[in-house]
């Protein structure tokens, strides 16, 4: 029995979530590449990227009791 193609609106919702899957890559490796001066300038602790890459807007996480 053949496979079901998707429909348009799931296809699109895929698509909307893969592009927004990989600019959150993109952005933590870009915060990752900083240097810790540059980190600690943007009051980033390299041990905040993650969650500051997948949270929502102010949903970050802060490690250092701030």
């Amino acid at each position: 029995m053949p496979e079901a193609k998707p429909s348009g609106s799931r296809l699109a919702a895929w698509r909307a979530d893969f592009h927004a899957w990989r600019q959150k890559r993109r952005d933590r490796n870009e915060l990752e590449n900083l240097s810790s001066s540059t980190l600690r300038d943007l009051a980033i602790d390299r041990s905040e990227i993650t969650s500051i890459v997948t949270s929502g807007e102010g949903e970050r996480r802060r490690n250092r009791g701030d």
